[in-house]
């Protein structure tokens, strides 16, 4: 496997050189990315509508730069817009977009000759009662650059909303907070064409710490029973889940807590996930919120933020690599 390696000879003078900050958005938060035909493509959750860098805290978008080699980044500024939500936001209910993740979907290439991208972001919901509510909805693009809104039948926003007979639907006096957001870590499914994601979630469940659901398609998702986690890594609660890789026979989860990320690791997609024996606090610090994606030389490889004021940067790639204790590293 080649490593991608980011030598400060490299960067520009400072140790903020090693790191990418948009200044065609107001703020900047977690990042994800993929990609395609040799350039990575990451992305951003951004305030795009204030009118400056350095206004606005709330984020209604996504940002967008680009990249021949996975470490200088041509900033391409506002890349998508949550759309009004008339169904959702209004009356007591402020929006704002959640975070997100990109990925080519499936079968795109064998129905259309042209892939389909899709991002798939939280739709965040809150009020003066203190209530969180969050569901999700997918923008979808031809080529990473030009966004639009997807559609159910009816030509409404289409949406994946918790399923309440495995997740708590709705905020009630004792949960105020319902989590539903980040749809990601994509592994293979039991059928055919059929791919399984993770996301966060707030599982009826306490042995579970997450969701997971099926599709075929990428947009119309069909919710499954959250993974049990056991062990020391159900002490943590919920998970801020960033991602699902394989890796030999195992599959390991980043999942965060606390301001930083723990990995996990499990035998079967449905778990039960445990505490990675070594190295299971794999990131803590100044960043959060690893997301796993395959590099343009095929290594899977992590995106991240880096905590700053008062906007965050896109930290450099790292490879993310099991060694022979077993022990994700990155």
């Amino acid at each position: 496997m080649q490593r991608l390696v980011f030598l400060l000879a490299s960067a520009a003078p400072g140790a903020l050189g090693l790191l990418f900050q948009s200044h065609k958005v107001s703020s900047q938060w977690d990042t994800w990315a993929i990609c395609e035909n040799g350039t990575y493509h990451a992305f951003f959750l951004a305030n795009v509508s204030a009118p400056a860098f350095g206004f606005g805290t709330g984020s209604d978008g996504a940002a967008h730069a680009v990249s021949a080699d996975g470490a200088h980044f041509e900033d391409r500024g506002a890349a998508w817009r949550m759309p009004p939500l008339p169904g959702l936001c209004g009356g007591e209910w402020r929006c704002s977009e959640g975070t997100s993740s990109v990925f080519a979907r499936p079968g795109s290439d064998e129905r259309s000759n042209r892939k389909k991208f899709s991002i798939n972001y939280s739709v965040c919901r809150n009020n003066d009662k203190g209530e969180l509510a969050q569901t999700i909805s997918f923008a979808e693009s031809d080529d990473l650059e030009t966004w639009t809104q997807v559609l159910d039948d009816g030509g409404a926003p289409l949406l994946f909303a918790p399923d309440g007979r495995y997740y708590r639907a709705a905020p009630t006096a004792a949960a105020k907070t319902v989590r539903w957001d980040t749809l990601t870590g994509f592994v293979a499914g039991a059928e055919p064409g059929e791919v399984y994601g993770y996301w966060t979630a707030s599982p009826l469940d306490g042995a579970a710490a997450f969701g997971m659901g099926a599709t075929s398609d990428g947009l119309r998702w069909r919710a499954l029973p959250p993974p049990a986690v056991v062990g020391a890594a159900a002490e943590l609660g919920d998970l801020e889940i960033g991602g699902v890789a394989k890796f030999g026979g195992r599959f390991f989860a980043l999942g965060g807590a606390g301001w930083e990320m723990r990995a996990l690791v499990a035998d079967a997609p449905a778990g039960p996930f445990r505490a990675s024996p070594r190295n299971f606090r794999v990131l803590s610090g100044a960043g959060y919120f690893t997301r796993f994606f395959d590099g343009c030389d095929g290594a899977v490889l992590v995106s991240h933020q880096a905590f700053h004021h008062p906007n965050h940067f896109l930290a450099p790639y790292k490879a993310a690599e099991v060694d022979a204790d077993g022990a994700l590293r990155l």
